[in-house]
């Protein structure tokens, strides 16, 4: 352990001292003067060894005693490759129990409350201490799932709940109950009169450095003379460097398919014509005197990639190879569907929503008698090459491609004998009765005399058939 909080010292004064490589820093009631009765109580310290104890000098050595229930300091820790220097604020606790004054408790959070309005904007704080409240688990009473986690130990009160309000407030969290433990791994303390266990014990840090918390328990074998479990926390300083990766745009593929296309009037331009004359131009401008061969490679591919941008476009959607190859039979059938739809939406007549839907469905009927049209082609092309050549091979990866796709959406719902939806367990409870009732209890029509007539094989080894057949037999 580099840093250890200690609360309930009932030490005097505040003070720092060094035992062995340990540093001690403490703060607890003003030492009594004079004629002043010497009574303990209360009291906090920290000890620090280690990376923390240079952290410490690092920092300037500069720590504050508030008050007998409240100490902090600040460390600062060289790390990570770029050697960046991570500022952190301790305090360590002692809040009130419950029979204490209400003042003595809102003076008490009061304190707490500068400690973290004195810290700077980049630096983070861990809050250790003995608070005496219990805040329970996320969901079992209340909400401040952002406060504590889902594996608490036992029920929130009173002080449990000031606890949870003033750490939303701040923005903080709980360590302890993030992370699942058994229980013999939570609580902190047994109660000396009930002997029932609670945990009363919190580690705290701002709920912006969760990731930073990597495992928060007791540590039972840890003996200090207490009624109260040594509670551990395990914190990286640093945050990992995080690379963030720009997104790669996906540009959409160039529109090849258009130079397959045949121009279908005289009026139509050739687009292979088209695309090899503008090529053919843009490459004579773009040479050199005396190129390389990588000055060759260069020019040769921007000025095809441009010139095909130029002409023929980017596909703006990739349909599959049926639909490209009978996409000029089909754009009539499509082209009216959506004329009708707009008429439709723009008028909302009923006729113009049944020319519509006829218009749709003559279209989804063409578009099903092309595809058919289209494997059986491709069937036929399978049928003239032999499987051990490319063409045959290549035709069958082109069918299974058309095959690819949504699948269709399978619904799980249960219906009834009237083909409602069961909204509720008990009509699919019902449902279910009924089904099984019809395929398990059927009432057979046979009739015993006639089995009775029907010649039986004899049976082997007497009545109890328990003896062992011959190879005869």
């Amino acid at each position: 352990m580099d840093i250890v909080g200690l609360q309930e010292t009932l030490w005097f004064g505040s003070h720092q001292y060094t035992v062995g490589d340990c540093l001690v820093l403490t703060s607890g009631r003003p030492t009594p003067t004079g004629d002043e009765p010497a009574r303990r109580g209360e009291g906090v310290a920290v000890v620090l060894r280690g990376r923390c104890r240079e952290a410490f000098e690092r920092g300037g050595s500069r720590w504050t005693a508030v008050s007998s229930r409240l100490l902090s300091l600040q460390v600062k820790f060289v790390c990570g490759r770029n050697q960046s220097v991570s500022c952190l604020h301790f305090a360590v606790a002692y809040a009130p129990t419950f029979v204490r004054p209400r003042e003595e408790k809102t003076q008490f959070y009061a304190d707490v409350q500068s400690f973290i309005d004195s810290i700077p904007r980049n630096d983070q704080f861990v809050l250790l201490g003995d608070f005496n409240a219990r805040v329970g688990s996320a969901g079992a009473d209340g909400d401040w799932s952002s406060v504590r986690g889902p594996h608490g130990f036992g029920r929130m009160n009173s002080a449990g709940e000031d606890l949870l309000n003033f750490l939303s407030r701040n923005g903080a969290l709980i360590c302890n109950t993030w992370f699942r433990k058994n229980d013999v791994h939570k609580h902190t303390w047994f109660h000396p009169r009930y002997k029932q266990p609670h945990c009363i014990d919190y580690c705290i840090i701002p709920q912006s450095r969760r990731s930073q918390c990597i495992d928060c328990q007791v540590i039972r074998s840890a003996e200090c003379d207490t009624d109260h479990k040594f509670l551990a926390m395990k914190l990286r300083l640093a945050e990992n460097p995080c690379f963030h990766r720009t997104r790669a745009v996906i540009r959409k593929p160039i529109a090849v398919s258009k130079l397959l296309c045949k121009p279908g009037g005289d009026d139509e331009p050739d687009t292979r014509k088209v695309f090899r004359d503008m090529l053919d131009a843009d490459l004579e401008g773009a040479w050199s005197h005396e190129p390389s061969l990588d000055d060759w490679w260069t020019t040769i591919k921007t000025t095809t990639i441009k010139v095909a941008e130029d002409c023929l476009g980017r596909e703006s959607r990739r349909q599959p190879e049926w639909f490209r190859d009978s996409q000029a039979e089909l754009e009539p059938f499509l082209l009216e569907r959506d004329r009708l739809f707009a008429v439709w939406v723009s008028t909302r007549k009923v006729s113009d929503c049944n020319a519509y839907k006829c218009a749709r469905s003559s279209a989804r009927r063409e578009v099903r008698r092309v595809k058919q049209e289209w494997l059986l082609s491709k069937a036929q092309d399978c049928k003239r090459f032999s499987l051990t050549s490319k063409g045959g091979w290549e035709c069958i990866r082109h069918i299974q491609a058309a095959f690819q796709g949504l699948k269709p959406k399978v619904t799980t719902a249960i219906k009834n004998s009237m083909g409602q939806v069961c909204d509720t367990p008990e009509a699919t409870n019902m449902r279910w009765r009924e089904h099984f009732g019809r395929v398990l209890n059927i009432v057979s029509d046979f009739d015993v005399e006639t089995l009775d007539s029907i010649d039986q094989r004899p049976v082997l080894g007497g009545a109890c058939g328990c003896s062992r057949p011959c190879g005869d037999s």
